[in-house]
């Protein structure tokens, strides 16, 4: 290293004892004392620029160094999984989040430790095209997780942010289903009003076979009324941060029931209650629901249990937190293949015993999904010919 940088005076050297041939003694003296004073001069200016460079990255490492401690210091605070990383793709850093689901990966390759196809793809992608810094990828294994990452690029290294959506992929998974499913059910009942509209006709038909045109499109219309009012009631028990009340169980047991005696009566079929188990039993759900759940059970039972037959509804203490509901009814009973789907939306059993009972397959959906958010379970058992049992427990407060 030293040989390399006094190389350059070899030839000058050379040169100096060339001269020295020609000069006398005092000349040469006097010669080589200025000669030593301009490379002592030399050798000064190349030290000082020495200690100059290494200033300079010594400061830049500091700085770098105390950026980068501002950021760990800041990414530690953040709930997602935030990675640090050298432009060579090596993890410099991890937050707290990062280390608690990946572990301390640090100097490893940031692809040997998120190892899903589909975000090294992407991550290759970004490799090529620095614009490419955010995209959306999934793992199905152990369970379907999709998630948003986010690539930041500073002058000396790069901070992956990766987000969990997984959540608000499936509610918009979910809406498109929705929607597909309504319109499908409208389909059938806007085809039938349409098909009528077209057939009135006050010239060729008698008043009474267009009345009873009019009062098919009129029924037809109500039940396009009440899929959409089942389906904005589904909307609603969506949201999350409906008020939790403590109820009193009888009280919303007996008012329900209220609005059921005389729709039993007149359809012929005895309606049994037995709750004096629930008297001054108080439980934490969300406002007004619990009606809601019970309302969709009685109404199933009313719709699928034929004249003569009952229906019981009862409440039963099963340990010292636990109350159980159970609404028994002596109906046509479920096939055993259908049980767990009963509580899928739009699914129903038999199409033509659901038209000549009505409904969309909806309340049982609406019923179960309320239990869900309350931490309940709707258990469902049934004997073809001989009916059905619904129940669910409720804690007590």
């Amino acid at each position: 290293m030293i040989f390399d940088k006094f190389k350059v005076f070899i030839p000058i050297i050379l040169a100096n004892l060339f001269l020295f041939y020609f000069l006398d003694t005092k000349e040469i003296i006097l010669f080589f004392f200025f000669e030593i004073l301009l490379i002592l001069s030399f050798i000064y200016f190349i030290k000082k620029s020495e200690k100059s460079s290494i200033k300079k990255q010594t400061d830049k490492k500091e700085n770098k160094d105390l950026t980068l401690s501002i950021y760990e210091s800041f990414i530690d605070k953040l709930d997602n999984p935030i990675f640090i990383i050298g432009k060579d793709f090596k993890i410099i850093s991890q937050n707290l989040k990062s280390q608690e689901i990946y572990e301390d990966q640090s100097s490893n390759d940031i692809s040997t430790i998120i190892r899903d196809y589909d975000f090294i793809q992407n991550l290759d992608e970004y490799k090529k095209n620095n614009e490419f810094n955010r995209f959306t990828w999934s793992k199905n294994l152990p369970d379907r997780k999709i998630f948003n990452t986010e690539i930041l690029n500073f002058s000396e290294f790069l901070i992956i942010i990766i987000t969990d959506i997984t959540n608000q992929k499936l509610i918009e998974e979910k809406q498109t289903i929705y929607l597909d499913d309504l319109t499908h059910e409208l389909k059938t009942p806007l085809s039938t009003i349409i098909g009528y509209l077209e057939t009135i006709d006050f010239n060729n038909y008698t008043i009474e076979e267009n009345k009873n045109f009019l009062k098919i499109i009129n029924s037809k219309t109500f039940e396009i009324k009440n899929l959409i009012d089942q389906i904005l009631k589904l909307s609603e028990t969506n949201i999350a941060n409906k008020e939790i009340l403590k109820i009193n169980i009888q009280e919303i047991l007996k008012s329900t029931i209220a609005s059921y005696d005389n729709l039993f009566k007149k359809s012929g079929i005895s309606f049994q209650i037995d709750i004096e188990s629930a008297n001054n039993k108080v439980t934490s759900f969300t406002s007004m629901e619990l009606e809601v759940v019970i309302n969709n059970l009685l109404s199933n039972a009313l719709k699928y249990t034929p004249k003569g037959k009952t229906v019981s509804l009862k409440t039963k203490i099963t340990s010292e937190n636990d109350l159980s509901i159970i609404i028994q009814d002596q109906g046509i009973g479920i096939p055993q293949k259908d049980l767990s789907r009963l509580t899928e939306r739009f699914f129903r059993v038999d199409q033509s015993r659901n038209n000549q009972t009505g409904g969309h397959g909806l309340g049982l959906t609406i019923a179960n999904h309320i239990l869900s958010k309350n931490g309940c379970v709707l258990e469902i058992s049934s004997e073809l010919g001989k009916g059905s049992i619904f129940k669910f427990n409720l804690k007590l407060s």
